[in-house]
Parts: C-alpha cells; structure tokens; sequence
C-alpha cells in the first residue's frame, strides 16, 4: 500500500522529536527525492539492518552493505530516525531541532554529512526548486514510499493507536 513521502517525513520528525512544520517536511522530501528509492519502507535508503527485513539492492565490497526493504512501516521510520541518530549525523540532527529554518538551510546541512555524500547539492536544487510548487508535488505520483501492509501512522505523523 504504502504511503507519501510527506507523510512519511512527518512521522520522522514526529517519533524523532524534530521541529515540525512544512520547510522541514520539504528537506526530507527533497532527500527522499534525491535519493529516489523504491525500497520499501524506506525512501532514504537507510542501510540500517532491522529484524524482517530484506536486501532492496547491495554495494560495497563483495556486495556486503545493502539498503533494506522494511517489513513495515514502523520498522521504516524507525530505522529512518536511529540512522539519524548516529554520530556522524550530529550537526544534520541538531539543525533538524533547531526553530525556524528553512528548507534550503536543513539540505544543506545534509549535504555536508556522511549520508548526503558531502557535497552533494541535488537535495539542495529540489528544495529551491519546490519552493513554489510545493503542494503540487506532494500529490503527485512520484512522492509515493513503495511498502506492504498498512500505513501505521496518522495524517500528522503520529503512530495509530
């Protein structure tokens, strides 16, 4: 079934205990984008292993890292925010608890952290490039998180009861 990469984001920043609002939504969606995963579950490509989940694609010596299919997603965003969470993210992590930055700010502290790739400026070009389409992209197709099974979390990224 899946879900949209706006409310994934939101349920990110949610369980995360990040600011919230729409030009932090928009940095995560523009990760997303960059990335352009189809790995369920999983739309920042997280190479983080979880119980039940299944190789989406391998890289590195011999093949022996893989971004993750998640079994659920619970597991996705979970594993989302505890990749988030490790050292070498600190500066991304602390900009995403920081008040009233905008989006292009938040892409480009992430692109000057491991996961980005340092350097890596595409998050940062679909930001500005969001900045005026913003609704319309979150409607669109493409901002779909591929995924089986329900969608465990409400419109305002906190988990159903």
């Amino acid at each position: 079934m899946g879900t949209t990469r706006l409310l994934f984001a939101r349920a990110v920043l949610v369980r995360g205990d990040f600011q919230r609002g729409s030009e932090y939504e928009k940095s995560l969606v523009a990760i997303m984008a960059g990335e352009g995963s189809l790995a369920h579950w999983n739309p920042m490509d997280t190479t983080l292993p979880r119980p039940g989940a299944t190789p989406y694609n391998s890289f590195g010596a011999n093949n022996a890292e893989h971004v993750w299919n998640y079994a659920s997603a619970h597991d996705g965003v979970e594993a989302t925010i505890l990749t988030m969470m490790q050292a070498n993210m600190t500066p991304w992590v602390e900009l995403l608890r920081r008040p009233r930055l905008n989006a292009l700010q938040l892409c480009e502290g992430f692109a000057h952290c491991p996961w980005g790739g340092v350097g890596d400026t595409l998050p940062l070009r679909l930001a500005e490039q969001w900045r005026t389409d913003w609704l319309a992209y979150v409607h669109e197709r493409r901002s779909l998180v591929a995924g089986y099974g329900p969608w465990t979390y409400t419109r305002r990224g906190k988990p159903r009861r």
